[in-house]
């Protein structure tokens, strides 16, 4: 049942000439829906060295990328910066880099910061050919700044990175009120521990663009204190600006917020842990917890179905348990599975305890066996118990 092995009897069909077999065994390794699956496959793919192989590696690096696969985004990027099994896009690069870097992948992050270094130097080191197209864009970019362009100083601020000619050209910017600049000094203040200033260059960045950005900061910052006095109602507020705006991490931390308020401190949502009592109290009436629990569904829908992982499992939690409605199992296994296929292991444990209850207990043992892989005592006393039982 596992990956490794379905993907093992592709490659051995594949070596036997047997290619209906090898087909048979990669539908069934693709469709069963797990980030892993299209990693792994890909990896096999690399091994092949054609380029028909390296489209077909890219595709599944990006498949897996999408559903959270850590090491496939980083691999996506490497691939766009690259060009192996696709066009050669800098500019993707990043983002994936980015994205694999805020998630926690040392690997990322130095790639990323390898990557923006070689673009700044290629568009600034004037012993360079002038006919390279990078390095004239460069120049017009550099040119446009010095004569005031405020979309220039923000690029050019980008790529120098956050040393200090960079920061100078993004102050530039953002002295300019230059939305996307002021994001990024708010994001390195945060970085480096001063709140406070962060707080102003957000509150500046909502102010002139009611950038979306700017406002899930914000609410992170009032959320918890930093840097400015702790508001739950002004946090509310800003995380509904970005969750309107699109943000799923903002629509997440929205729906907790409604959330909390149908429940006593002791059991906030771990994120609202930091909260006054103020926000965190039992609704005053049961019509009013409704309201509030079926709005703390909707934007974690909205929060899921953009990809959020906590989101799905929460969603997945109020219709196993009929928080403030009837129970719907059908519902709660969708929404277990969307958050267990991303490495999930709550979800996974949940979605055993479900299969199990509808006795399927071999999907239940599957994904027993992730939970408790990942350390889910519960998830290891049931699947050792459904041994005991299956020898019986």
């Amino acid at each position: 049942g596992s990956i490794l092995y379905k993907l093992f009897l592709v490659d051995y069909y594949k070596t036997v000439g047997n290619t209906v077999k090898a087909d048979e065994w990669k539908n069934k390794s693709l469709t069963c829906r797990e980030p892993e699956a299209f990693f792994e496959y890909a990896q096999s793919l690399e091994l092949k060295g054609d380029s028909k192989a390296a489209f077909s590696a890219f595709d599944n690096y990006k498949r897996a990328a999408k559903m959270g696969h850590l090491d496939a985004q980083r691999m996506v990027a490497e691939c766009s910066q690259t060009g192996y099994g696709t066009h050669v896009n800098k500019d993707k690069a990043e983002e994936w880099y980015l994205t694999a870097a805020r998630k926690g992948d040392k690997k990322a992050s130095s790639l990323l910061s390898k990557l923006q270094n070689s673009r700044v130097a290629s568009y600034l080191d004037m012993s360079e050919s002038l006919s390279d197209s990078h390095e004239i864009l460069a120049l017009k970019l550099v040119k446009a700044a010095s004569k005031g362009d405020v979309q220039a100083m923000y690029e050019v601020g980008l790529l120098l990175g956050e040393d200090d000619e960079g920061a100078k050209f993004l102050k530039k910017a953002a002295d300019r009120n230059h939305v996307q600049a002021l994001c990024v000094l708010g994001n390195i203040a945060e970085k480096n521990g001063d709140y406070k200033l962060a707080s102003e260059y957000f509150s500046k960045a909502f102010y002139f663009g009611k950038d979306a950005t700017a406002a899930f900061n914000l609410g992170i910052l009032y959320d918890n204190g930093l840097g400015v006095d702790c508001d739950p109602k002004r946090a509310e507020f800003y995380y509904l600006k970005a969750a309107k705006a699109g943000d799923s991490d903002a629509a997440y931390n929205y729906a907790c917020t409604l959330h909390s308020k149908t429940r006593k401190t002791s059991s906030c949502p771990s994120h609202l842990s930091t909260l006054s009592s103020e926000l965190c109290t039992t609704a005053s009436s049961s019509q009013e917890r409704k309201t509030l629990i079926l709005e703390a569904i909707k934007w974690y829908r909205k929060a899921a179905e953009k990809g959020h992982v906590q989101a799905a499992y929460n969603l997945g939690l109020c219709y196993a348990t009929g928080e403030g409605m009837e129970k719907e199992i059908k519902k709660a296994v969708y929404w277990y599975m969307e958050a267990a296929t991303k490495g999930h292991m709550s979800a996974q444990y949940n979605l055993a305890l479900c299969y199990d209850m509808q006795k399927q207990h071999e999907e239940a043992a599957k994904w027993y066996r992730q939970s408790a892989a990942q350390g889910h005592e519960k998830a290891n006393q049931n699947l050792s118990g459904q041994r005991c039982i299956s020898s019986l």
